[in-house]
């Protein structure tokens, strides 16, 4: 993405809870930046994710539609989830 440095922006005015806006201004005060520089690279951020979860969502759905798909249940895939997770913790 690009910044703002390097386009022109808009105004965007939003209500924000106020906890929300103390953390924001602790967290722009620890890094030195400004409430708005934060604020920019938390949409940047949430829009990256956001976009990757599509594509991932999109590139999955075509694969399901290839004949040679497996799907696995969802209590398999829990167990096998629940075993990995022991052994990273040497359970």
């Amino acid at each position: 993405m690009t910044t703002a440095l390097n386009k022109s922006s808009e105004s965007l005015h939003a209500r924000i809870p106020q906890d929300l806006l103390k953390e924001l201004d602790r967290i722009a005060n620890s890094m030195g930046r400004s409430r708005n520089w934060v604020f920019n690279e938390a949409i940047k951020q949430y829009l990256d994710v956001q976009q990757w979860q599509s594509e991932l969502i999109e590139q999955r759905l075509i694969e399901s539609e290839n004949s040679k798909a497996q799907f696995v249940g969802h209590y398999e895939v829990m167990e096998r989830h629940e075993k990995r997770l022991k052994a990273k913790l040497n359970i």
